[in-house]
């Protein structure tokens, strides 16, 4: 029997089956998502966990404050960050930044000038000694710059003659950063995330594709210890002139913004005297 009027009869139990498909279907989809969020999750926080862990226990790098990733290549930070140097501390904040020659342990600058201050009557004198054996003007300009607040009534520069071992490179490989050095490429990239992150994963992974990159090209990197003995013809090329001038460069600049007065120091040299050439 035919109900009266022009529409059709429609059964309700064949509108109510695809609906009850579509939700069964949700219902079956959501289930399998969130299994596979959470597992998500807790990979990357386990992951994260992992590399934090990497850097505390073989570098030093604080398990809290993964920001703090250049402890792992320049330690002295540490302590520069711990003392809070400021102008206004009533102390006469010194920092010294540079090679070996200012390194305690290979020179008797820093002692000598804690001497001479103290004969002169600054006795409530600190001393902070970046400087270290091997480093260069490229490392004095990423420690100056990772060292935050901290404010110095005089900051001393010493750099120049370690720059020359970064010659000692094809040119078709050199790069004006240095990152043609092993040491390098992977400071100068992980510079970018000290005091700037709050998470270890990400600068892990970068580390990580780093240290891939240049144990399969080898032979795109200077070693980080001492340079290839088939490169050192290379160093008569004196290409880390303008290295070096963008690296002091950038501390002076940085200086003058945080009220910073800067001593540029020039390694001094001694040719021998000439001796008459007998007949």
């Amino acid at each position: 029997m035919r109900p009266h009027g022009t529409g059709t009869f429609e059964d309700p139990s064949s509108t109510a089956e695809p609906s009850r498909h579509r939700t069964i279907g949700s219902v079956r989809w959501f289930s399998k998502l969130v299994p596979f969020l959470v597992s998500l999750v807790l990979s990357v926080l386990g992951a994260e966990l992992s590399a934090r862990a990497f850097w505390r226990l073989r570098y030093g790098v604080p398990f809290t404050d993964p920001g703090r990733i250049l402890y792992a290549f320049y330690p002295q930070l540490r302590k520069i960050d711990a003392a809070r140097p400021s102008q206004r501390d009533w102390t006469f904040n010194i920092l010294l930044l540079g090679e070996s020659p200012l390194h305690r342990d290979w020179g008797e600058v820093e002692q000598s000038l804690r001497e001479q201050l103290s004969h002169a009557g600054h006795r409530n004198v600190r001393i902070f000694n970046l400087a270290s054996p091997a480093h260069n003007s490229r490392d004095s300009r990423l420690k100056y710059a990772a060292l935050g607040d901290a404010r110095f009534d005089l900051v001393i520069l010493y750099d120049g003659i370690n720059d020359t071992r970064a010659n000692n490179a094809p040119p078709a490989i050199f790069k004006r950063d240095y990152s043609h050095y092993a040491w390098y490429a992977i400071v100068n990239t992980l510079a970018t995330y000290h005091r700037k992150t709050s998470f270890a994963l990400p600068y892990t992974l970068r580390y990580i594709a780093i240290r891939t990159r240049q144990i399969l090209t080898r032979e795109r990197y200077i070693p980080r210890d001492q340079p290839r003995p088939d490169w050192v013809r290379y160093g008569r090329d004196f290409r880390s002139a303008e290295s070096f001038r963008d690296n002091v460069s950038a501390i002076l600049d940085l200086a003058a913004q945080r009220g910073d007065r800067v001593v540029l120091m020039t390694f001094a040299t001694s040719p021998p005297p000439l001796r008459a050439r007998s007949e």
